[in-house]
């Protein structure tokens, strides 16, 4: 459905969901990032919806390969019990499909896939440990997000780039981290790990096409020596 008519069948959706309903559902086009519809169709107060509703996950993958990855995730729960709906946050903006920067080794790619339905991925292949900023973005956003990246290298700054397929689901791998580490002093492996490692602390920027408010999945930091996703 057009995203920015998703409030006004919320109450149905999340009641089924109370209700034990599941379903995907698709919204689209994200933001005010637009193709041709332009700006009648403006959408920014989606993220919030998705993230905020329980027994729901929420997705905004930028890239096609990334889309059939999470959409075939989240197809295997519905209609069992335990399952989760998924609400999706498309953009209808032409993306060149070359920034994904897709591994063409068999066992990288398995990996990139595995990071996908986890939640995102780092798409810079350098050790984070080399960042001196991290640009972290999702759907739309995605080609500014690599082009920052590219200006900054120019200017001889190093800058990680992440691309979030899910906020949600690294939000809740942040909180299984800090969870862990509070009760054990460490924690396992997670996609966080991955993304955001303790070892390789660095600024953050984060960028998505939603309200400029913050949203509850980017945590905050406090003016601390800790790094900035403790």
């Amino acid at each position: 459905m057009y995203d920015p008519f998703v409030a006004s069948a919320l109450e149905p959706w999340s009641f089924g969901m109370y209700a034990g309903g599941q379903s995907i559902r698709v919204g689209t086009p994200s933001g005010v990032t637009l193709a041709p519809e332009g700006g009648a169709q403006q959408s920014i107060t989606t993220p919030s919806i998705g993230l905020e509703q329980p027994e729901c996950t929420a997705w905004e993958p930028a890239f096609a390969q990334d889309l059939e990855w999470c959409m075939l995730e989240t197809m295997s729960p519905i209609g069992i019990p335990g399952g989760r709906s998924a609400y999706f946050r498309l953009t209808t903006r032409p993306l060149d499909q070359a920034h994904a920067a897709m591994p063409t080794d068999a066992v990288l790619l398995e990996r990139r896939r595995r990071h996908a339905v986890a939640g995102g991925y780092r798409l810079t292949d350098h050790d984070p440990v080399e960042d001196r900023v991290t640009l972290v973005g999702v759907g739309a956003m995605m080609p500014k997000v690599i082009a920052s990246a590219a200006r900054l290298k120019a200017l001889g700054i190093m800058a990680g780039v992440v691309c979030l397929t899910s906020p949600d689901l690294v939000f809740e791998s942040l909180q299984r981290r800090n969870s862990l580490n509070a009760a054990t002093g460490s924690s396992g492996p997670d996609i966080i790990d991955a993304l955001l490692p303790r070892h390789a602390p660095a600024p953050l920027v984060t960028v998505q096409d939603g309200p400029p408010t913050p949203c509850p999945s980017w945590p905050v930091p406090e003016a601390t020596a800790q790094s900035p996703w403790e």
